[in-house]
């Protein structure tokens, strides 16, 4: 028998077993009868030694003194990792046998070939299985953007999980929703510009024939003073559909720095009120500490966006327009107000698109070409907030809230920012 067909356990069980017999052997013969007669037998070693000679450990000497068989794995017999049973005799010394020679090791290689074998073929498998949900997944990000490429602007991923490619499949969403936002915006706005556009160019035309025909030179600088205003408001119009590109189309170059929101909405009223206009503006004071009025931003395009906001409520207030600002759990929130006719609440949402107009109480004849709010939104977002619009409860018109985070690095979803909407200023 060779040892590596075994493991240590079944071996030294053999052993004992064989050590048994040898000894009931020994019961009926003198020990040098039994070497002689086992050498015969036996096709492997059988000797008579003293415990000395035979080179036991202290473990097993004291399993000799105690009439006990030691059955030990050593390399006792010509340096070969061998079984060696070590059995005593009543006359002092030990029969020694080495019944398993060979060179193997007791270790179970066979055992961990197979585990490995089978630890190869489970990984091998696993491995195929990921590898094939790997592929599937990236098939169906480049199915989307094949039908993306087919003009199917609705295609989308499936995100599940949070690994890499729900990451890849996220990133891609957002990109396919801007370009399918930016696509849709720039329909709108060509549809909506050519509509513009056509009515001031239709009045200079309208007064350059005027100005061929006037007699006078009383009509003649009324036709120029009105094609002076028509011009006025196409630069108008190209100023504001140049600043909302620059808002649509990307990121801008934001140039942030920390600054007193008070500080600008007192500069806008000092501006509205030296336009003489007989609209009362109420600014309520910053409430709490001096650092809560700060807020990381640009400070033009908020400037911009307040300016926007409060030229808007100042058409359609009848005597009032009230500004207060407060900060909300690392926000910083500003209300404008007005007690004018106020907005349907159907048309809170719709009102931010390009060129969107109120058919009831905000008309054309109020000026404007329907993008002011537009860029108002377009800013707010850049700096990670949200603007709505609500009902005032204070002037019972209109009420546009401008949220967005103190610090740009602690920007919250959208949810949490409407949740500060709802609370109350006094």
């Amino acid at each position: 028998l060779r040892i590596s067909q075994f493991e240590d356990r079944e071996l030294k069980a053999l052993g004992a077993l064989a050590a048994t017999y040898f000894r009931n052997h020994l019961s009926r013969h003198t020990p040098e009868d039994t070497v002689d007669l086992l050498s015969r037998l036996l096709e492997f070693p059988v000797l008579l030694q003293q415990p000395e000679e035979a080179k036991l450990g202290q473990q097993s000497v004291s399993m000799i003194v105690n009439q006990q068989i030691a059955v030990l794995f050593d390399d006792a017999w010509n340096n070969q990792l061998t079984l060696r049973l070590v059995i005593p005799t009543q006359t002092g010394k030990c029969l020694v046998l080495y019944p398993f020679l060979g060179a193997g090791s007791h270790f179970p290689w066979a055992r961990i070939l197979y585990a490995a074998l089978f630890a190869f073929i489970l990984m091998v498998l696993v491995s195929y299985c990921a590898l094939v949900t790997f592929f599937r997944r990236i098939f169906k990000i480049e199915e989307a953007a094949m039908r993306i490429r087919r003009h199917d602007l609705s295609a989308r991923v499936p995100v599940n999980g949070g690994d890499i490619l729900s990451k890849l499949a996220l990133a891609f969403n957002e990109m396919a929703e801007h370009i399918q936002r930016l696509i849709g915006s720039q329909k709108e706005m060509t549809h909506a510009i050519s509509h513009e556009l056509r009515t001031p160019i239709a009045r200079i035309r309208f007064g350059l024939e005027m100005l061929e025909s006037a007699n006078s030179e009383e009509k003649r600088m009324q036709q120029l003073n009105g094609m002076d205003h028509d011009i006025q408001e196409l630069e108008k119009l190209i100023d504001e559909l140049l600043t909302y590109a620059v808002l649509e189309q990307g990121t801008p170059s934001l140039h942030l720095e920390m600054v007193d929101v008070d500080s600008i909405v007192s500069r806008i009223k000092r501006e509205m009120d030296q336009t003489g206009r007989s609209i009362q503006i109420e600014h309520v004071l910053f409430h709490g500490i001096e650092e809560g009025r700060l807020a990381e931003c640009e400070q033009r395009y908020i400037h911009r966006a307040l300016q926007n906001l409060v030229g808007n409520a100042m058409k359609y207030a009848k005597s009032k327009v009230r500004i207060s600002c407060i900060a909300q759990g690392g926000m910083i929130r500003v209300d404008v107000e007005d007690d004018g006719p106020g907005i349907p609440q159907d048309k809170w949402d719709t009102i931010f698109a390009p060129f969107a107009r109120l058919d009831s109480s905000r008309t054309r004849s109020s000026g404007g070409y329907g993008l002011g709010l537009s860029i108002v939104q377009r800013i707010v977002f850049w700096h990670g907030g949200i603007v709505q619009a609500h009902r005032s409860n204070v002037l019972s018109g209109a009420r546009f809230t401008m949220i967005w985070p103190r610090y740009q690095q602690t920007r919250v979803p959208v949810s949490k920012l409407e949740q500060l909407d709802k609370v109350t200023l006094h």
